[in-house]
């Protein structure tokens, strides 16, 4: 790794026994893990995962005395590395930081289950704002009493990070002590999941309505995050010293009508319609979301738990409250703007608005909106790894389409009704044969369905597994269809 510039000095004694302090650690933690049962070993989560390849990089401030100990998994980097910076004294403490939280090191993007990789950031912008606020905690700590040797902080950088902050001195503490508190919690959350009875589900809440007819409505987020305001991303340099937050993220981007009914979209992605009938605004939304990725920008559907209740002001056309569970990350993006590593797609307003009016002609078409719905359902589970629904919902798309075609050919032939009936309801297998021989669909088609179709048939009478090219594939001849109906 490239030494840093500033306040670098000779190896000192303090750093070489930091040094081997972690070294000690790291081979000690390892042995012990392997002693654990495999079932238990699997239960390591990123906070105690000191297991191949794994890196350790400190910041040592002197006076205060705090440690910032950030460990990493990264493959491509030598294993059981540590790198120490300091003891430095508090003024030469953030340029030191600044240095690390810019190096190439971290400067790579986080891949986590919980947020897509689009809009999860950097590693260097979550490190950044983690000594931000450590920092920020020992600044208004300082008429406080002395804290006690511990850690005093930890928190997580994406999927491959951990970040610690100990008061004090670990390096005059027993590594094997330490190591063992990093064990012991696996071993007893893997002896606690063998006597932990079976959790029974208790049905959900009703949900509820609202009553006010005048400004009432529902609210949810566009999620994946899209950001309509005009600022900049933070360079890790302004995360770290806490000049990030933009209090215009909660203004009014822009207010439109959904086929007369009021429609506001905040500049973080909040969006609000003005409905008291719920299955509307989930059936409206879900319209917005499936035209929008269609049209490329890719969002998920909403679900039922996923929109709370609001009001807005008529004169204004701004939300005027709201409110809603936090039931889902979608719902947590007010508290994900709080932190500048997480990002957003950004969108020009003028290009969601029109967005939003496509989807309200689509919403005149009843059959329409249910391919709609289908595709968005179908989109999300593709999106959360879930193949076999995103299959079966893309498939029904398919299957309507081929009946669309066929409905048509009856209608094109000189039959009285009685004979029309008979050859209306018909199984999708017949259908893909006779629109192949009579023309409608080339060889390549016919090929494509017939595949798809065998696909189908194995998972639902075999169990046999959809792949996720199988789900690609039969999602992109849903999506194909569906935007062929979106009105100009």
């Amino acid at each position: 790794m490239t030494e840093l510039s500033v306040g670098k000095m000779e190896t000192s004694a303090e750093e070489i026994r930091a040094k081997q302090w972690f070294q000690d650690f790291i081979s000690y933690f390892r042995t012990e893990f392997e002693r654990l049962a495999s079932e238990a070993r699997a239960l390591v989560l990123v906070g105690s995962n000191y297991l191949p390849s794994c890196q350790i990089e400190i910041l040592w401030l002197r006076q205060p005395s705090y440690q910032f100990i950030i460990k990493s998994n990264f493959y491509d980097l030598a294993d059981k590395q540590v790198v120490v910076h300091g003891p430095v004294s508090p003024e030469d403490f953030l340029a030191i930081a600044d240095e690390v939280v810019s190096s190439q090191k971290w400067n790579r993007p986080i891949s986590t289950r919980l947020l897509p990789q689009e809009v999860s950031g950097l590693y260097s912008e979550t490190l950044a704002s983690h000594l931000n606020n450590a920092m920020s905690n020992i600044r208004n700590s300082v008429f406080n009493p002395k804290p006690k040797p511990g850690y005093a902080m930890t928190a997580m950088i994406g999927d491959k990070g951990w970040f610690e902050m100990y008061a004090g001195n670990i390096f005059e503490t027993d590594y094997v002590q330490m190591a063992n508190s990093k064990i012991e919690p696996i071993r007893a959350s893997y002896e606690a999941s063998l006597h932990q009875p079976k959790a029974v589900e208790s049905p959900p809440p009703k949900p509820s309505q609202h009553n006010d007819p005048v400004n009432s409505g529902f609210v949810t987020f566009f999620y994946p995050p899209v950001d309509l305001s005009t600022r900049q991303k933070p360079s890790p340099s302004a995360i770290l010293r806490g000049v990030t937050f933009d209090f215009s993220w909660f203004e009014k981007a822009f207010g439109s009508s959904f086929n007369g009914i009021p429609v506001i979209v905040n500049k973080n992605g909040l969006i609000f319609v003005a409905t008291n009938d719920r299955e509307t605004a989930l059936r409206m939304l879900n319209t917005m979301m499936a035209v929008a990725t269609l049209q490329g920008l890719s969002l998920y559907a909403v679900r039922e738990h996923e929109i709370g209740q609001g009001n807005f002001d008529k004169e204004r056309m701004t939300i005027a409250g709201h409110s809603y569970p936090i039931s889902t990350v979608r719902m947590m993006q007010n508290d994900l703007f709080s932190r500048p590593y997480i990002q957003a797609t950004k969108i020009e307003p003028a290009r969601l608005e029109a967005i939003i009016q496509t989807a309200a002609k689509s919403f005149r078409n009843h059959k329409l909106v249910e391919e709609l719905r289908l595709f968005v359902e179908a989109h999300t589970h593709f999106n959360d790894a879930e193949y076999a629904q995103s299959f079966i919902l893309s498939w029904s798309i398919i299957e309507r389409h081929l009946y669309e075609l066929w409905a048509r050919k009856l209608e094109d032939m000189d039959m009285d009704e009685d004979r029309i009936g008979k050859l209306r309801n018909q199984s999708i297998d017949y259908l893909i044969e006779v629109l192949s021989v009579a023309g409608d669909m080339n060889e390549s088609d016919y090929e494509g369905y017939m595949e798809l179709k065998g696909k189908r048939n194995k998972f639902m009478h075999r169990g046999k597994a959809i792949s996720k090219e199988d789900a690609e594939k039969c999602l992109g001849l849903a999506r194909s269809i569906v935007q062929k109906k979106l009105p100009a």
